[in-house]
């Protein structure tokens, strides 16, 4: 059933206020975020924008919303479930995490970045949104696992048993053991801080190729993590 016009109406504006925003936080950074901001970008009075968001704090909630989707969404799209080789997959997933991140730099430092000082994210919207992509990761350590093409060197299996129970108490991939999460951790890790490093500029003096750095770098990981290529 078709939407009423005037919610077709909302959402669009919607998302028009929220191409602005971020917009407004590429060139001004946060320092120059504000309600205000975004609605003389849009030159609308800040009266119409807080009809759609009362204060700062409901814009960037829905901001951090809307880009924790789209981050997911391209994590999800890069997996191939029907590839047998799950290093192939999980090679897939790495590369798409660069690639969006280096497409969406401002979207990836608001998601992944320092915490925006005073505002606090309502974990219960968030929470779960933050987790899904590092999910599909540990989806495929999961199918390598049960198919004999990931063995765990020993250095990642001796895990302290307080970071064991936090790590087996994570509300998602039911049959992950601690073991496979923590490692997902240090996979995650360890491509945050290749991508973070890369988007700041600070290898862009070092590294002629990016791209294929960033492909020797996770090559090299799944080959220490005990993935079989």
């Amino acid at each position: 059933m078709a939407r009423p016009v005037h919610q077709q109406l909302h959402q669009a504006r919607t998302e028009e206020i929220l191409a602005a925003a971020r917009a407004q936080l590429t060139t001004s950074g946060l320092s120059g975020f504000s309600l205000r901001a975004v609605a003389r970008r849009l030159e609308l009075t800040p009266n119409a924008l807080y009809t759609y968001f009362p204060c700062l704090d409901d814009l960037l909630t829905a901001l951090l919303v809307d880009t924790f989707q789209r981050f997911v969404a391209a994590i999800q799209a890069a997996d191939i479930p029907n590839e047998p080789r799950c290093a192939r997959r999980f090679g897939s997933v790495c590369t798409a995490y660069r690639a969006w991140a280096v497409a969406n730099p401002t979207d990836y430092d608001l998601i992944f970045g320092r915490p925006i000082p005073g505002y606090h994210a309502p974990a219960a919207i968030t929470a779960p949104l933050s987790t899904q992509a590092f999910a599909v990761g540990l989806k495929i350590l999961v199918d390598a696992a049960h198919t004999q093409q990931l063995h765990v060197p020993p250095r990642y299996q001796d895990i302290p048993p307080a970071d064991a129970a936090s790590l087996a108490a994570l509300p998602y991939q039911a049959d992950a053991p601690p073991v496979l999460r923590s490692l997902m951790l240090t996979v995650w890790s360890r491509l945050h801080g290749l991508v973070t490093l890369e988007i700041h500029g600070n290898t862009r003096e070092a590294i002629a190729g990016p791209a294929a750095w960033f492909a020797r770098n996770v090559a090299c990981l799944i080959a220490e993590i005990g993935l079989s290529p």
